[in-house]
C-alpha cells in the first residue's frame, strides 16, 4: 500500500521524466489485449500530445513438468512493440524511469476509469477470493473501456508490486 501511495505522490515528477509517455497523466489506453500464451499483454497508449506508444508486459510463467506447476518469474515490461518478441521491443528495467512512466500512464488512466472501490473488488475477484460469476458473465457486465481498464489494472498492479519488491 505504501508503494502505491508513493507512486501516486511522485506521479507529477515521473510523468515528464521520460519522452516515452509524455503527459502520461492525461493519457488514454487505446488498446490492451492478452495474447494466446495467457500471460503476455500488449497495448497502445495515446498521450495528451497525440503521440502513441506501444507497450507489452510479459507475465508468462515457466512450466515445471517434473513438479507439475508453474514457476513464478520476473514479469518484464517493454516499450516500442505490443509483444516482447516483436521488432522494436525495448526492455524496461525494473526501477527505471521508463518503467515508472509506463506505470504512471497506466495508473492515471485506470484511476480515471475505475473508482478505488471498483479496483479493489476487481482485484479481489481476480485473485479468486470471490468468484461471483463466469468469465463470460463477468465481461458482459462492462463496456469496452471498462474492460480495457480491468486488463490495465492487472498489468499496473503487477508492475507496482514488482517495483516495490525490487526496491526492498
Amino acid at each position: 500500500m505504501l508503494a502505491i501511495v508513493l507512486i501516486v505522490l511522485l506521479m507529477p515528477l515521473v510523468c515528464n521524466a521520460s519522452d516515452h509517455f509524455t503527459d502520461c497523466c492525461q493519457s488514454t489506453v487505446v488498446e490492451i489485449y492478452q495474447f494466446s500464451d495467457r500471460g503476455t499483454v500488449g497495448g497502445l497508449i495515446q498521450c495528451a500530445d497525440g503521440s502513441q506508444h506501444q507497450f507489452s508486459w510479459d507475465a508468462t510463467g515457466q512450466h515445471d513438468v517434473q513438479n507439475q506447476q508453474w514457476s513464478r518469474k520476473l514479469k518484464r515490461a517493454y516499450s516500442g512493440a505490443d509483444h516482447p518478441s516483436k521488432d522494436g521491443a525495448t526492455l524496461l528495467e525494473v526501477g527505471s524511469v521508463e518503467e515508472a512512466s509506463l506505470i504512471a500512464a497506466l495508473r492515471c488512466w485506470v484511476d480515471a476509469v475505475l473508482s478505488m472501490e471498483q479496483q479493489e473488488r476487481i482485484l479481489a475477484e481476480q485473485r479468486g477470493m470471490t468468484l461471483s460469476m463466469s468469465p463470460a458473465e463477468y465481461d458482459a457486465q462492462f463496456d469496452k473501456e471498462t474492460l480495457r481498464a480491468i486488463e490495465a489494472l492487472g498489468v499496473v498492479t503487477g508492475l507496482e508490486r514488482q517495483r516495490a519488491a525490487a526496491a526492498n
